[in-house]
């Protein structure tokens, strides 16, 4: 009787210790990537210092193309871009990303501001000693089962010539 209950204890034991490393495994998969700690990074730059996020955490040519653009608008159709950008969802359900050399895309999946599922891809390059993205395209959806499940890199078309 004593030599079962032992052996009950034993397979507890091992199976809360087996469950356990599959949790802590599973956490650290959910680790925040390079990218995507970069986006990051610029949100909070982008709330204490316009000007530095700018110059560190955007290529030094698209921050030249979105300020272009925003001079040429009129007045009343001018947007705080950057700002927008960085302040983008209200929450994040997801985000992929891969690096391949110099460059890489981050796929961040949310609801955005006005309550709609929404994704964000960035197109990154190493610029300025690090990490700066350097275009970006905006998806809409009508659910978040239509999210992307993989970073999906935006095609700048026109603007990388």
């Amino acid at each position: 009787m004593w030599i079962e209950s032992l052996k009950s204890v034993s397979v507890v034991v091992s199976l809360t210790l087996f469950l356990g490393a599959c949790a802590a495994t599973s956490s650290n998969q959910e680790q925040p990537g390079i990218l995507y700690q970069e986006f990051r990074d610029f949100q909070h730059l982008v709330e204490i210092d316009l000007s530095a996020a700018k110059k560190t955490k955007v290529a030094s040519d698209y921050v030249t193309v979105i300020e272009e653009a925003d001079a040429r608008m009129p007045e009343e159709f001018r947007s705080p871009f950057f700002e927008d950008l960085a302040n983008r969802f209200r929450t994040v359900d997801s985000h992929y990303e891969v690096i391949d050399g110099n460059q890489g895309c981050l796929t961040i999946n949310g609801i955005n501001q006005e309550g709609d599922p929404e994704s964000l891809s960035l197109y990154y390059v190493q610029e300025k000693g690090g990490w700066v993205f350097d275009y970006i395209m905006t998806s809409a959806h009508e659910s978040v089962q239509e999210y992307y499940g993989k970073a999906t890199c935006p095609d700048a078309g026109e603007y990388r010539g």
